[in-house]
């Protein structure tokens, strides 16, 4: 009994000595990633300011040109601001309602992937250390890519939680849906202007969908109709939220009145909730699901060398093991991505 007693003792001495030597490792290593990650976006934080002062320049000599009556020089510049994919991550930053702006989000993200590389490559050496025997400790075993794998995994943490946040706020918006149609109805009358009948019923919409509501009510007094109406049904981004968009649009066209077919549109949702509430409970599970299966992942790898340091040489020696390794983070990435696709329209 007391020799039992005595090896659990010893065992969990042992397995804290580890998870402390694997905490400082780490912990080196994530600090030296964060400090060549901070000199990666200080310059790129220099060579973009650099480039908005050429493009302004060139900008300002193109004007005089215009005024001299010659024609403007094409801008040799390059601006990420005008980058489509930029532009619509923006949009999502302002939907899901972020205060950080999105250069500290892209700078974070970078940080955070370098920091991960470095710190994943301290880890690995550890459990080299600890648990490699014989000819595997002189081994090179080139575990970088799976570093570089795991670490734009991890590095792209903030912008799964940007569109995660989008998700859930479009899901809460979908649910609404129904309320949002109905108080329209409340209000609607023909003979008033669009803008009119949007602001009419901002006060009494429900809170999910107010913000989007009262931003509708501020493009239609900047933009054309039809921009802001399917820049709203594409902020919302659900198949109902296109049709009311249609709805309004052909109202505001043609002055006719829509009450009976909005009531339609109600009724078509009302049919369809069921399954919509089913397809949400299903991503919501899919997000989670996903989730803990990335966490748990590493967990597993890290449990199965600790409890036999021979698996070492599985995972990070053998060519088939680390290409599993590999494999399976690509896998949880694209998991990750599909997830994001899955809440995106068509309900």
């Amino acid at each position: 009994m007391e020799m039992v007693q005595r090896q659990q003792i010893l065992l969990s001495l042992e397995c804290g000595n580890l998870i402390n030597i694997l905490g400082n490792t780490v912990l080196s290593g994530i600090i030296k990633g964060i400090f060549h990650s901070l000199w990666i976006v200080g310059s790129a934080m220099l060579i973009l300011q650099i480039n908005q002062m050429i493009g302004n320049r060139f900008k300002g000599k193109n004007r005089w040109r215009t005024f001299e009556g010659k024609s403007p020089r094409i801008s040799t510049s390059f601006s990420l601001k005008e980058s489509p994919i930029l532009k619509k991550f923006v949009k999502e930053i302002d939907f899901a309602e972020i205060k950080f702006q999105p250069g500290f989000i892209f700078a974070l993200m970078v940080i955070m992937t370098i920091s991960a590389f470095w710190g994943i490559e301290g880890a690995i050496y550890l459990l080299k250390v600890k648990f490699a025997t014989g000819s595997d400790r002189l081994s090179d075993s080139g575990v970088w890519i799976i570093s570089l794998c795991t670490s734009i995994l991890f590095g792209s943490i903030p912008y799964f939680y940007v569109h995660f946040k989008v998700q859930r706020k479009r899901h809460r918006i979908s649910v609404r849906m129904i309320a949002l149609v109905q108080n329209l109805i409340g209000n609607y009358n023909h003979r008033l202007t669009m803008l009119e009948v949007i602001r009419q019923s901002e006060e009494t919409m429900p809170e999910d969908v107010r913000g989007e509501w009262s931003r509708l009510s501020l493009s239609l007094s900047i933009k054309k109709i039809d921009e802001a109406l399917y820049e709203f049904a594409d902020r919302i981004g659900n198949k109902w939220a296109e049709d009311l968009a249609d709805m309004l649009l052909i109202a505001s066209e043609h002055g006719s009145d829509i009450t009976d077919s909005l009531k339609r549109l109600v009724q078509r949702m009302q049919t369809e909730k069921t399954n919509e509430d089913s397809r949400l409970a299903m991503i919501t599970v899919f997000r989670i699901g996903t989730t803990i299966l990335v966490i748990s992942n590493f967990i597993v790898i890290f449990v199965n060398i600790w409890l036999d340091g021979a698996n070492y040489h599985a995972y990070f020696i053998d060519p088939t093991g680390k290409l599993l390794i590999v494999l399976s983070i690509i896998v949880m990435f694209v998991s990750m991505i599909l997830v994001i696709r899955s809440g995106k329209k068509q309900f």
